[in-house]
């Protein structure tokens, strides 16, 4: 069941610090939503292939909205720009930002 109650259905939210706690359950709040979700965290070798494991399965439980992942440091600009750019190619150009990396 979505619950759309912010109006996220097809918006693209990217959220930093995602691979657990507080910003894994935001991604989670997002995909119920209906909101196509970049999670971003620090690169963490063969698990920045794709969407991390602690959310895969609960992604393809609401597969009605696109998630994916990249690695990102925020505290490098390059670093930055590589995964915005990744996120308007794979998921969209972000309508939200939830900056909840832990820097």
């Amino acid at each position: 069941m979505t619950t759309d109650w912010l109006g996220l259905a097809g918006r693209t939210c990217v959220v930093t610090g995602a691979r657990g706690g507080l910003g894994l359950a935001i991604s989670r709040a997002f995909l119920e939503a209906g909101a196509n979700v970049m999670m971003l965290d620090l690169a963490r070798g063969d698990a920045d292939e794709g969407v991390p494991d602690a959310l895969g399965a609960y992604a393809s439980q609401v597969a009605f909205a696109p998630v994916a992942f990249a690695p990102v440091d925020v505290g490098d600009g390059a670093s930055v720009e590589a995964a915005f750019a990744r996120c308007v190619e794979v998921v969209g150009a972000p309508s939200v930002l939830v900056n909840n990396a832990a820097m």
